[in-house]
């Protein structure tokens, strides 16, 4: 009785060999499932980490950024109590922030404020900074200028008395005194400035400003 031959259960093009190798290794695999089950959760806690993380980041820089303006408004507005305020929760809160940079500079310019010299001493730098006589005259006259702006007419008269004859603005000069003399009460010696100034005739302006003043 002739029996059949059974046929294998395998296609043709199926490659035992690598079934053999995929099912060794799937096999081994069992014994690790639950240490590639836990990297696999540590993976995803990782991910979600690192992205709350940074979210959190963010926010944070959303919030200095957010004060460091809020500096900027004060410092813009000449609120230094506001502004110094301000500053002093930013570096609390925020000195690992990459505003802190800024910060730090509206805090030194803050200070800066505070020891910035007169206007008078200002324009007495520049004047020195000048190299003509004439441009020197200018300052001058400007260094007097600010004096009486300053409510320091004393020293405004000195710097203005200092001015020539030939310098170009000493009709201006003597103008400007005249009104400071004026506002001390030396009316007289006032009066007597305006009325030369009035006979300049070719100061056409200073000399109609000085006659209203007559």
């Amino acid at each position: 009785m002739d029996k059949k031959k059974k046929e294998l259960p395998f296609e043709e093009d199926v490659d035992l060999e690598f079934e053999y190798k995929v099912f060794m290794i799937l096999d081994k695999l069992k014994k690790y499932k639950l240490f590639i089950i836990g990297g696999f959760i540590a993976l995803i806690i990782g991910i979600v980490a690192v992205f709350v993380v940074k979210e959190e980041k963010q926010k944070v820089l959303n919030e200095a950024s957010k004060l460091a303006y809020q500096i900027k408004l004060a410092y813009e507005s000449d609120n230094e109590q506001k502004a110094n305020s301000l500053i002093n929760s930013f570096k609390s809160k925020y000195s690992d922030t990459p505003f802190m940079k800024l910060v730090l500079s509206y805090e030194l310019k803050l200070k800066e404020k505070k020891d910035l010299p007169s206007a008078g001493e200002i324009a007495k730098k520049i004047k020195n900074l000048l190299e003509t006589k004439q441009l020197k005259s200018g300052y001058t006259e400007y260094q007097g200028y600010v004096f009486h702006e300053e409510n320091k007419d004393d020293n405004a008269l000195k710097f203005l008395g200092s001015i020539e004859r030939k310098d170009y603005n000493f009709i201006s000069a003597q103008l400007l005194t005249a009104f400071i003399l004026k506002k001390q009460g030396s009316i007289e010696e006032a009066k007597s400035i305006f009325t030369q100034i009035s006979q300049e005739s070719g100061f056409k302006y200073f000399s109609a400003i000085a006659r209203e003043n007559l």
